[in-house]
């Protein structure tokens, strides 16, 4: 049964870790086949932040200076939708349906809260089940906190 699944290995930058008050910044992704053989090279997207979004950043996931003052965050223009938009398509133009691709990443519980409420169409096109490898780090003892 696995071998009709794909996935769409992710990975995303916010603004801080709160779902409710922080926002993505950045949305890149891989797909690949059940065996993690990569088949394509997705979109990689920076969405648009306003100053005083950005100024309000949490320290303790990602560098501030970033995207900070003057960074490309800025100046894009693309918002959550657009990206959503480009995402999806991304994947049924290259023959994924719905339901089809599993999400993958490290941590990416904590980007699937994200996309859950910045991207909600991607969420309902995703399969329900994850693959987080921070899980498969701690249980063979690589991860250290």
């Amino acid at each position: 049964i696995i071998n009709m699944f794909k996935f769409l290995w992710i990975d995303c930058e916010m603004s801080g870790l709160d779902p409710h008050n922080n926002q993505l910044l950045e949305i890149a992704c891989i797909l690949t086949d059940a065996k993690c053989e990569t088949l394509l090279q997705g979109p990689e997207i920076v969405l648009h932040a306003t100053k005083e979004h950005l100024d309000q950043m949490d320290d303790g996931n990602i560098t501030p200076q970033r995207f900070g003052a003057g960074s490309k965050v800025h100046r894009k223009q693309y918002n959550s939708g657009v990206a959503e938009a480009t995402i999806i398509e991304f994947l049924t133009s290259n023959g994924v349906k719905e339901g089809q691709v599993i999400i993958a990443g490290n941590t990416i519980h904590m980007d699937r809260l994200f996309i859950r409420k910045e991207m909600p169409k991607l969420n309902s096109f995703l399969h329900y089940r994850i693959l987080d490898v921070t899980c498969l780090k701690i249980v063979v003892g690589i991860h250290r906190p």
